[in-house]
């Protein structure tokens, strides 16, 4: 509940005291009477009389006395040792079903729009909700480029809240992109066995650039064998580097310019992303 300074607005002639719980704001069965020039006690009579047609959570909360005036003092009596019934507004207006004279009617309309609307924050501005707009444009567009499944959800949390922010429905993250196929363990123990080359100061990639790998796979089976790391290169191997996607193949038995013997060999080519 709400422990903020008391804020109090005037229906029907009426001070109400701003009581909200859970997010919203809800009224005691004394304030019904009050705002609705009853007797005290009409509004716990008919609650009462109809009890099984309030759902808690719904229609009402209930709280215990004593928390209740830890949290809002002076709204109601010491005395008062009974659970507090504090009414939604689906729950307000279930109670006042049977209040048919003029001035209930004149105060439901009130206490709707005065009270219980008066909650609502007021609309974003136009260039607001066009910057939203375009940020959750941008996100889904993310989501679609982005395979790393990790990254996916990030992104796609991120787009849940701002979809959220603008009351918007938040697209299903299967609907935006696929995430990578998890890599095959024949795959995974093919580039261990690079980055054991790699940690052993073994030059095998004839690439000349920084985010390309060029692989001829009968020198690095003779350099893995060399190094006590055999590695058969079989043709489910080669099936599995072809459709490898991190990093992703690009060519395989392709002709290329060696970095490291100056002259043309036979590689399969990858591109990797870049360590910058």
């Amino acid at each position: 509940m709400s422990a903020a300074i008391r804020q109090v607005i005037s229906i029907a002639n009426s001070d109400l005291t701003i009581i909200e719980h859970q997010g919203e704001r809800v009224v005691t069965l004394a304030m019904v009477d009050q705002v609705h020039q009853r007797p005290n006690g009409t509004a716990r009579r008919n609650f009462n009389a109809n009890r099984e047609r309030f759902i808690e959570g719904k229609h009402l909360f209930k709280i215990c006395a004593s928390d209740f005036r830890t949290h809002k003092p002076d709204t109601i009596s010491n005395k008062s040792h009974e659970d507090v019934i504090l009414l939604t507004q689906r729950g307000y207006l279930l109670l006042v079903k049977s209040f048919t004279d003029e001035l209930s009617w004149q105060v439901q309309d009130m206490l709707v729009d005065g009270y219980f609307e008066g909650q609502r924050p007021a609309a974003p501005p136009v260039t607001q909700r066009i910057a939203q707009s375009r940020h959750r444009l941008a996100l889904a567009k993310e989501l679609h480029r982005t395979r790393d499944a990790g990254l996916r959800e990030v992104i796609h949390q991120q787009l849940d809240e701002v979809s959220r922010a603008m009351g918007l429905p938040t697209p299903e993250l299967e609907s935006l992109g696929r995430s990578a196929p998890k890599t095959p363990d024949v795959l995974k123990v093919f580039w261990e066995a690079l980055a054991f080359l790699d940690s052993k100061g073994v030059a095998y990639n004839h690439a000349t650039a920084s985010n390309i790998l060029a692989l001829n796979l009968r020198e690095l089976a003779s350099q893995l064998l060399e190094h006590g790391q055999p590695l058969r290169f079989d043709s489910a191997l080669r099936q599995t580097l072809w459709q490898s996607h991190s990093p992703r193949c690009l060519h395989k038995n392709r002709t290329v310019h060696s970095r490291l013997s100056g002259k043309s060999i036979k590689c399969w080519v990858f591109e990797r992303y870049s360590e910058s």
